[in-house]
């Protein structure tokens, strides 16, 4: 759980995918990428992790609709775009037991261009 592995699915051919999943209870417009984990000792959130995952899988429980979004492209729209989001978007706290993480609300058509636009390297 540490590396934020939940689903390890092995591909006809063999390949292994390693793939965190991320539920909502409710239909959303945003997707929730978590910066901090604990904000009482400001333990950085999944986003900002090395996971050892492949995808990470965002589900809309009630429309059964999932976003798989390839992590390291994910990560790259993250460190290009992070600062900014959390500057524009709805920081959302969630209250655990003694402390709370932040997210921020990403739209998820923003989210889903720039990650698109992560794939794109400008080679000089």
């Amino acid at each position: 759980q540490l590396l934020g592995i939940d689903r390890v699915i092995i591909l006809a051919s063999g390949k292994t995918l390693y793939i965190d999943e991320k539920k909502r209870r409710e239909v959303y417009t945003d997707v929730l990428l978590e910066f901090i984990s604990v904000d009482t000792s400001g333990a950085p959130g999944w986003i900002e992790k090395d996971l050892q995952i492949d995808y990470l899988a965002y589900a809309f429980m009630p429309s059964k609709r999932v976003y798989l979004f390839p992590w390291e492209m994910l990560r790259r729209a993250w460190r290009q775009w992070g600062d900014k989001w959390k500057r524009e978007h709805q920081i959302v706290k969630a209250q655990n037991n003694g402390y709370k993480t932040h997210s921020v609300a990403v739209p998820i058509e923003k989210l889903r261009a720039a990650v698109s636009t992560a794939c794109i390297i400008q080679l000089d």
